[in-house]
């Protein structure tokens, strides 16, 4: 952000809750936003589909992770607390803020599938980039 702010980049692909501040205050324009649908804080702002790149969604999203081996009754225990935590009305506001959406009632299974689903979309695209880890 820096670097595009002092005109050292034309353009930044960044994650919202870090971009919207400086377009609300003009110092940036943002193009395009890479949900499915609009941010309630940027409403004029059209989604990548929107704005001629149909099916492109990406999401920086956030999991929580326990051991391998870690006892399945131990799993649910965190599971439910963060589910509860993710209920009260305080947090909730406070995410809405950063345009956080969370995926509230997740289990481990459902959270494990979307994880899943993810690496199948993104792992073929940085092999052809050929990234790799260092």
């Amino acid at each position: 952000m820096p670097d595009l702010l002092n005109g050292n980049l034309t353009m930044f692909l960044n994650v919202a809750s870090d971009g919207i501040a400086s377009v609300q205050r003009g110092q940036t324009r943002a193009l395009a936003v890479s949900s499915g649908r609009r941010l309630p804080q940027l409403p004029d702002v059209p989604t990548f589909a929107e704005a001629g790149l149909p099916g492109y969604e990406a999401y920086t999203w956030h999991m929580v992770f326990a051991p391998a081996g870690t006892p399945s009754d131990v799993v649910t225990r965190l599971n439910g607390a963060v589910n509860a935590a993710l209920r009260v009305p305080a947090l909730q506001q406070r995410l809405a803020d950063l345009s956080v959406e969370p995926r509230l009632d997740s289990t481990p299974d459902t959270a494990a599938a979307w994880l899943a689903s993810e690496m199948a979309k993104w792992e073929p695209l940085v092999r052809a980039a050929g990234i790799t880890a260092q």
